[in-house]
């Protein structure tokens, strides 16, 4: 028996050309970069966003998460009268504003019930750690919130890099976070 002997064809030797891996590199880089500006300005503004302790509203959304938590209504005088009774800077974490409230609105909770729900995990915190993480909430969700609606107009790219860093410069991004109010959970629908 004779044995065919079956030739192959030659393949062409491979031409280097340029490596996939840099171009991997440039599109990581181009879609994480545009993200890293307004980030940076942010924690440049760390200090501004976050005031310690916190002024406007954070007691008095710790305060009404805090009732919540505790069983007790947001709606109830009495309830608000202990609030006070933390004194001006309870623990230094934020300004009470529960005690010059009644003055400016005649009454103690202004927002309807869900809200209050919403800030319970915060109420059931010690002040200081209840109030530093509800800013942060409230920082992340006007974030999210000004993101979503770049991405609604279309932005991507270095444009929603310089939409996003416009716009946490932009003093009602910054007065509604250093404030404590959660405007961006609104926003975000």
């Amino acid at each position: 028996m004779t044995s065919a002997r079956v030739e192959r064809p030659v393949e062409p030797p491979l031409v280097a050309g340029p490596s996939p891996r840099p171009l991997r590199l440039r599109r990581v880089a181009s879609g994480i970069l545009p993200s890293a500006i307004p980030l940076l300005v942010m924690l440049l503004e760390r200090p501004i966003l976050s005031p310690m302790p916190a002024p406007a509203d954070h007691f008095q959304f710790w305060a009404a998460g805090h009732l919540i938590a505790t069983g007790r209504s947001p709606y109830e005088r009495a309830s608000w009268v202990e609030m006070a009774a933390y004194g001006p800077v309870p623990e230094g974490a934020a300004v009470n504003t529960v005690l010059g409230g009644p003055q400016v609105t005649g009454t103690f909770w202004l927002y309807p019930p869900q809200t209050a729900f919403l800030f319970a995990p915060f109420g059931a915190l010690p002040i200081p750690l209840g109030v530093q993480l509800l800013n942060l909430f409230v920082l992340a969700a006007a974030v999210l919130a000004l993101v979503m609606a770049a991405r609604c107009v279309g932005l991507s790219g270095s444009r929603l890099a310089f939409a996003l860093t416009l716009a946490v410069t932009s003093a009602p991004f910054v007065v509604t976070v250093r404030d404590g109010h959660p405007t961006g959970v609104v926003l975000a629908g």
